[in-house]
C-alpha cells in the first residue's frame, strides 16, 4: 500500500498535516491578536448555553445561540434561548427578529408563540401578541395530536 505523493515528492498526508497545522497557528495568530474572538470558534452546545443563561449571563447566552443559529442548527430550542436573553437584556428588537424567523421556520410552535407574545408586547404590538395567543388556540384544538410531547405540554 503506497502514500499518494503529490508533486515535489511529498506524502499527501504530510501535506495535509502541514496545512492543519498552518490553519492552526493562523487562528491562533488571529485569537492572540484580538481579530478574533475564541467564542466564535465553536458554538457551545444547548446545556451550556442553558447554563449560560442560567449563570445570568445573558449576552453569551444570546451570542452562542445566534452562533448555533447561524451554523445552521435546527433545533427550536436555540432559538427560543435566544429569544428569552434578549429580553432579559433588554434587546427587544433583537428579540422580535428572532421570533420572525423562528415563526417562518417552526409554523405550528406553541412554544415561540408563548414566548412571542411578550416579544410582540415589549415591542408595542399588543394586537399581534394577542393573536398569537388566539393561534394557540386553533392549533391545539385543530392538532391536538402534534402537542402531545412534554416539551409541547409546557410553555415555559
Amino acid at each position: 500500500m503506497s502514500a499518494t505523493v503529490q508533486p515535489g515528492g511529498i506524502p499527501a498526508r504530510r501535506v495535509a498535516r502541514l496545512l492543519v497545522g498552518c490553519g492552526l497557528i493562523l487562528v491562533a495568530g488571529a485569537v492572540a491578536t484580538g481579530m478574533l474572538e475564541p467564542r466564535a470558534l465553536v458554538a457551545a452546545d444547548i446545556s451550556e448555553a442553558t447554563a449560560m443563561f442560567k449563570a445570568g449571563k445573558y449576552l453569551e447566552c444570546a451570542d452562542a445561540a445566534q452562533i448555533a443559529i447561524d451554523d445552521g442548527q435546527y433545533s427550536e430550542t436555540w432559538r427560543l434561548l435566544k429569544i428569552r436573553a434578549d429580553l432579559m437584556t433588554g434587546r427587544y428588537e433583537a428579540a422580535l427578529v428572532t421570533l420572525e424567523a423562528a415563526l417562518d421556520r417552526y409554523q405550528a410552535s406553541v412554544r415561540l408563540r408563548w414566548l412571542g407574545s411578550r416579544v410582540l408586547r415589549h415591542n408595542d404590538q399588543a394586537e399581534q401578541a394577542t393573536k398569537l395567543l388566539d393561534e394557540i388556540d386553533i392549533l391545539t384544538d385543530g392538532f391536538s395530536w402534534r402537542y402531545s410531547d412534554p416539551a409541547s405540554r409546557i410553555v415555559h
